[in-house]
């Protein structure tokens, strides 16, 4: 029999059959595929959900605990992944996952994502003790590299409302507090300035401890200064007396501001007027130059009202200029406790000031005593097991027997320095190379004779070695400045590199954080002369050990000692590098409860 073929007709028939099937049969496949690969971002979405969940309910005490009502949206993934609370996307090497605002809105469009409408970074709702989060996620391929960046997720919320800043009832808040709390007040205007020698105006916030120096009934604000010098600075490292651009100013709205909790949520952006003024000036200074931030300083005339509880027998600037014809001189706080006035290059203490924002609430427990000072709702100390590396420049730790302050928290790693000169152990100290019976006394020791660069082979670094030696494991390199500090340097720009130090231990840099206030004189590592003076005919020992290195005073002022003159000793006061594994295991961060450490 003759085998009979297809024919044309029944050919394209069982061809539009087949591709019949396959219209049926792809897009399910597609959807299949698609379904697959969105499968690990969902789960990784899902896996973000429950660590920002745990992450907000750490922190509902921030948002008005069980009984309010509060709400933050400044947080974004970046932020969150750099402290470690959430963990990166890694099912892919070259995929990973950010915020909204982690892109420009150029970027954004130039991935297809509309911009039309705000979308949440990371939201965290309260309400009365539950906790609600939402985030928006996009995840790109090669994120370094704009040119070929592609968008491979995406799970976008559109911003509804704005947050607002928990406020539980007008009775508790700190103004109502304070104005019925006895002080002796100077009032002009609107406003009241407190005088006399108050007791019960101390403010505890972002590890810092503040007084309280005047407060407005009729725009609901209170005024801020820290208690404490913070650090030591020249007003300018030129010869202009403007404050605005100046050394002060960029320390103050950068490196200062960057160490507040919630700013946005505490802080009000106010005029900060430095007037041309005299020392006794006997009125508020509200014309004349100014600036629009969140941070300044006081004033000739705050302090001359508040001189008797703010006099810390220290230097420290003020916020004021001096008109005369060499536009070189600012106003300052000797350690007498009296106004006078100083080259700008002159390297002098500061105490930041700040405006709490109207109706700013309180915790319970505080009366506004040092012991006991106000707490501003949210700004609590860390749980159990909090990193502390996330917490406050400013707070106390106690560490290796002794009580530190943060002085500066990183990602990478939380520095500490020492609240007093540690004392010396003379048999600990005799151990060490090259050092003698009359090269230590009693709490003091010299650096070594043959250099003034500061490293673990001087004197101290020996010795700082030996008694950090127990504690190894928590310590991690960091980065410490060991560049010349002249009355020129500007402290505000990055340390030159080739002056930066890797070690886990070391005494303070001229400039660092909370390196101030020491119930001794102590060393840094900051040289005093550029150039020193070598005779070339001379030992080159002696040489050495004439040259010069800054030690900071009692009353927060630089001077210098030569390193080589058993007549000139300076104490030691230890600066610690910890890992940011370390944790906290209790205290609330405070001078009288320090916090403990894992």
């Amino acid at each position: 029999m003759k085998n009979k073929g297809f024919t044309l007709i029944e050919l394209i028939a069982v061809i539009v059959l087949m591709g019949m099937i396959l219209l049926i049969i792809f897009p399910a496949t597609s959807r299949l595929i698609r379904s697959n690969e969105n499968k690990k971002y969902d789960t990784y979405y899902d896996s973000v959900q429950e660590q920002l969940e745990l992450y907000a309910r750490t922190r509902r005490d921030e948002l008005g605990g069980i009984v309010g009502e509060g709400c933050v949206d400044d947080k974004k993934l970046s932020d969150l992944k750099n402290y470690d609370y959430i963990k990166e996307f890694t099912d892919e090497e070259d995929v990973k996952c950010f915020s909204p605002g982690d892109f420009t809105s150029q970027q954004l469009q130039d991935l297809g994502i509309s911009t039309d409408h705000p979308l949440v970074n990371v939201k965290i709702t309260n309400n009365k003790g539950k906790i609600d989060v939402k985030f928006s996620m996009i995840c790109v391929r090669n994120y370094d590299d704009p040119d070929i960046m592609s968008v491979q997720y995406t799970k976008l919320v559109e911003q509804e409302g704005t947050c607002e800043t928990y406020v539980p009832v007008v009775t508790n808040s700190l103004l109502n507090t304070i104005k019925d709390s006895g002080f002796t007040l100077e009032n002009k205007g609107t406003t009241s300035y407190i005088k006399g020698n108050p007791t019960n105006n101390y403010v505890w916030y972002s590890g810092k401890m503040w007084r309280i120096i005047s407060y407005d009934l009729t725009k609901r604000t209170i005024k801020l200064v820290t208690d404490d010098i913070v650090t030591i600075t020249n007003y300018n490292n030129r010869t202009s007396n403007e404050f605005y651009g100046s050394n002060i100013y960029l320390w103050l709205n950068n490196e200062f501001l960057s160490t507040l909790r919630n700013p946005e949520k505490y802080l009000k952006n106010v005029d900060w007027y430095y007037a041309d003024a005299a020392s006794n000036v006997t009125e508020p200074i509200t014309t004349g130059k100014s600036y629009d931030s969140k941070v300044g300083m006081i004033n000739n005339y705050e302090y001359r009202v508040g001189s008797s509880y703010l006099n810390k027998s220290s230097n420290f600037w003020l916020l004021s200029t001096i008109d005369d014809s060499t536009d070189d001189k600012a106003w300052y706080v000797n350690a007498s406790g009296t106004i006078t006035s100083s080259s700008v290059i002159e390297l002098y203490g500061i105490r930041p000031s700040v405006v709490l924002k109207e109706n700013i609430t309180i915790t319970s427990g505080g009366d506004g005593t040092v012991g006991h000072p106000y707490r501003l709702t949210g700004d609590i100390g860390a749980n159990f097991g909090t990193k502390l590396n996330t917490r406050f420049e400013g707070e106390y730790v106690t560490f290796n027997g002794i009580t530190f302050r943060i002085s500066k928290a990183d990602p990478k790693y939380t520095k500490l320095v020492a609240v007093n000169t540690i004392p010396i152990d003379s048999t600990m100290a005799s151990t060490i190379q090259h050092i003698e019976s009359s090269d230590y006394n009693d709490s003091i020791i010299k650096f070594h004779y043959f250099d003034n660069k500061y490293s673990d082979n001087t004197f101290i670094g020996n010795y700082l070695g030996l008694w950090s030696n127990s504690v190894q494991d928590k310590l991690v390199e960091g980065d410490f400045c060991r560049r010349t500090v002249l009355k020129t340097t500007s402290l505000t720009a990055d340390c030159p590199q080739n002056e930066v130090i890797n070690t886990t231990i070391a005494v303070p840099s001229v400039g660092d954080m909370f390196a101030v206030g020491s119930n001794n004189v102590y060393w840094t590592i900051s040289n005093s002369d550029e150039d020193p003076v070598v005779d070339p005919n001379d030992d080159p020992v002696n040489n050495y050990i004439n040259r010069k290195v800054h030690v900071v005073n009692i009353n927060s002022s630089l001077s210098e000692k030569t390193i080589g003159q058993a007549s000139e000793m300076a104490s030691i006061l230890p600066v610690v590098v910890v890992s940011n594994t370390v944790t906290i295991s209790g205290g609330n961060g405070t001078p009288d409860t320090p916090y403990t450490i894992q």
